[in-house]
C-alpha cells in the first residue's frame, strides 16, 4: 500500500541510495557482511545460495565494464535491494543501519505501475557500492549502466531466492 513504511530486514551499511533513476525509481541497497550474520541465516543460506539464472532483457545494452577494485572479492556479503520507494530514501552511501531502521515509503517510483516493494536479494563482493545505478533511459550515464549491468546480470551479484533467509524456500 502506498505510503507504509519500508524497514531494513538487516542491519548492515548503505551500498546505494538512489533517487529517481530508472527502472528502480527511489532505491536503497543494504550490505551485510558474511560474517556479521547470524550463524543460523548463514546455516540457511548454506553460505553459497545456489544462483538463479537471470536472462538479460534485450532491451539491456551494457557498456565496457568499469573495474571496481576498492571491492573485496576476498570476502561475500549478502546484499538487500528495496526499490520503487516513495520519496527520497531516509538514508545515503556509507550510512549504517540497525534491522528495523526505517529506510523509506512503499511507492511506485521508476518503471513502475503500481506502489509495491521490489525486493532482491544478491551475494557479491564485500564493500561495494553504488553512487547511483540506472539503465533503460537516455539519461543515464556510463557509470549508471555499468553499475546496472555488474548488479543485475554480471554474475558478480548472484541473485538467490530471499525466502532461504526466513527458512521457507519452496521444497
Amino acid at each position: 500500500m502506498l505510503g507504509l513504511p519500508v524497514y531494513s530486514v538487516l542491519s548492515g551499511t548503505v551500498a546505494a541510495a538512489n533517487q529517481d533513476r530508472p527502472p528502480y525509481g527511489n532505491m536503497v541497497i543494504i550490505e551485510s557482511p558474511l560474517d556479521t550474520l547470524p550463524l543460523d541465516f548463514l546455516e540457511r543460506l548454506a553460505v553459497t545460495p545456489q544462483p538463479i539464472p537471470v536472462k538479460p532483457d534485450n532491451r539491456l545494452t551494457c557498456p565496457s565494464h568499469i573495474p571496481h577494485p576498492s571491492w573485496d572479492y576476498t570476502h561475500q556479503s549478502l546484499y538487500v535491494l528495496y526499490a520503487h520507494l516513495n520519496k527520497t530514501p531516509l538514508v545515503k552511501v556509507g550510512d549504517k543501519v540497525s534491522c528495523g531502521d526505517q529506510l523509506g515509503e512503499v511507492g511506485s517510483t521508476g518503471n513502475s505501475v503500481n506502489p509495491h516493494l521490489h525486493f532482491e536479494t544478491r551475494m557479491g563482493p564485500s564493500g561495494a557500492t553504488f553512487e547511483s545505478m540506472s539503465h533503460y533511459n537516455t539519461r543515464a550515464t556510463t557509470e549508471e549502466m555499468d553499475n546496472y549491468c555488474t548488479w543485475r546480470v554480471s554474475g558478480t551479484f548472484q541473485l538467490f531466492d530471499p525466502l532461504a533467509l526466513l527458512g521457507l524456500e519452496k521444497n
